[in-house]
Order: structure tokens, then C-alpha cells, then sequence
């Protein structure tokens, strides 16, 4: 039994999903950057 009855009556907006990858990209570039930035202070803070 396929029900096929949620894609034909609501589907999803085209316009949300690639702005939503942008975001959830842009977000994870950012969140890896700042980390990496962090834990390199720290190793010249360390070796200093």
C-alpha cells in the first residue's frame, strides 16, 4: 500500500530547499572555521 496522496497535495517548495541547504552549508562552514580558529589559539597559547 503506497499512499501518494502527501505528494500530490502539499508539495514541497521548491524555493524553501536550496535555501535551507545554503543555510544548513553555510552554518557548518562557519561552525568548523570557528572551531578550527579556536583549537589553534589554544595550541599557541599552549606553546607559547
Amino acid at each position: 500500500m503506497r499512499d501518494f496522496t502527501f505528494d500530490q497535495s502539499s508539495p514541497p517548495n521548491p524555493i524553501l530547499l536550496p535555501i535551507a541547504i545554503i543555510a544548513i552549508g553555510t552554518a557548518s562552514a562557519w561552525l568548523s572555521s570557528a572551531f578550527t580558529f579556536w583549537v589553534f589559539s589554544l595550541y599557541r597559547l599552549l606553546l607559547r
